[in-house]
């Protein structure tokens, strides 16, 4: 990795001139973005109504949703070259790692390349801009496979440039399933405290389902606003998936809330499958057991009243208790390990389901 001062479309390596692509100005190479219908690619996650919404509730929330609102959690790009090495210059918005997060956890480019043997996805390297450096160039080698790099969790990238051999050609090569997986949660659904940007488990169930996932999750945000409801609503998918009650910090608000935004969302989505996860706390804090309750109670009505694609997952089902120091930074913010057994709990309820 090269730090550079600035991004150069006219860069030369080892003498050799470049046929350098801008990729923010190649949308059809991305996927799991929220607004795909311009010619330029835009990270924003959240409507206007729902940013409105949101900064109703005081300074924390509107500080981080000034943070993430476009941040890359959930996006890749799926691309295929017969170029021998790519060239990647890279600029980052911002210039450090986040707290409980490595620099490659939150700003890490993630590169995988799919097997067409095994048909799955096998890691090949991450790597990112350097703590206090905004914009890098790196280059990796390319054998030919279809490449898939899952972009940064908790960093948005400002611009972003491919460069091949002049001879060379780079196209994208999705052949993800149409409907995406909708993702709705707090830090930990974003991305905190996963190893690198892959790791996050709504990007391994990418990964394992081969679909699009489409991640509304900004840190403290998670607050079940009517206009999020409306704006999930409107989006064709497979699946939805929440995770949402850490950031509810008044069971009133919550029990209210919660109940009208899966109101809006069923009339929407009658019959997608809807997974609700509950909180997993590994140091024993209690705090949420309300929260999750009044979910349980939510889901149990809903089955009888004939729902049956919803769905209920209990984290901390997943693991013995005596593992549980071993789970997470600090007692919520959880490591590979627990995104992955979430990933695969994910995957079998919803490859369980004849739709």
């Amino acid at each position: 990795m090269h730090l550079i001062e600035t991004i150069n479309n006219e860069l030369e390596i080892d003498n050799k001139k470049i046929k350098w692509i801008s990729m923010l100005d190649n949308p059809q190479f991305f996927e799991g973005l929220v607004y795909n219908l311009s010619e330029k690619v835009d990270f924003e996650k959240l409507s206007i109504s729902s940013k409105i919404q949101l900064r109703e509730y005081g300074s924390t929330v509107s500080k981080e949703l000034d943070r993430f609102h476009n941040s890359c959690s959930g996006t890749s790009i799926c691309f295929k070259s017969d170029a021998p090495v790519l060239y990647i210059q890279c600029k980052m918005k911002r210039v450090y790692s986040n707290a409980k997060l490595t620099l490659w956890g939150s700003s890490g480019l993630d590169v995988y390349e799919y097997n067409d043997t095994t048909f799955k996805w096998r890691h090949r390297t991450v790597f990112s801009h350097a703590e206090g450096k905004r914009m890098f160039l790196e280059s990796i080698s390319n054998n030919g496979k279809i490449t898939r790099i899952f972009l940064p969790n908790y960093n948005t990238i400002e611009d972003l440039l491919f460069g091949i051999d002049r001879k060379c050609s780079l196209t994208p090569a999705s052949f993800l399933h149409k409907k995406p997986i909708i993702v709705y949660g707090n830090s930990v659904t974003q991305g905190a405290s996963a190893s690198r940007s892959g790791n996050s488990y709504p990007n391994i169930v990418s990964r394992m389902m081969n679909r699009s996932i489409i991640n509304l999750s900004i840190s403290s945000c998670c607050k079940g606003n009517e206009g999020l409801a409306e704006q999930i609503g409107s989006l064709n998918c497979f699946a939805i998936v929440i995770d949402y009650q850490r950031n509810a910090y008044d069971l009133r608000e919550f029990r209210k809330n919660f109940d009208r935004f899966i109101g809006v969302i069923r009339k929407w989505h009658n019959n997608t499958p809807i997974i609700f996860l509950k909180t997993f706390n590994f140091n024993n804090w209690k705090a949420y057991e309300s929260y999750d309750k009044y979910i349980e109670v939510t889901y149990n009505r809903l089955r009888k009243e004939g729902n049956n694609s919803v769905f209920l997952i209990n984290t901390m089902d997943l693991f013995e208790e005596s593992d549980y120091e071993y789970l997470a930074v600090d007692g919520c913010h959880c490591n590979d390990i627990v995104f992955f057994r979430i990933a695969k709990e994910i995957c079998s309820i919803l490859d369980n389901l004849s739709i």
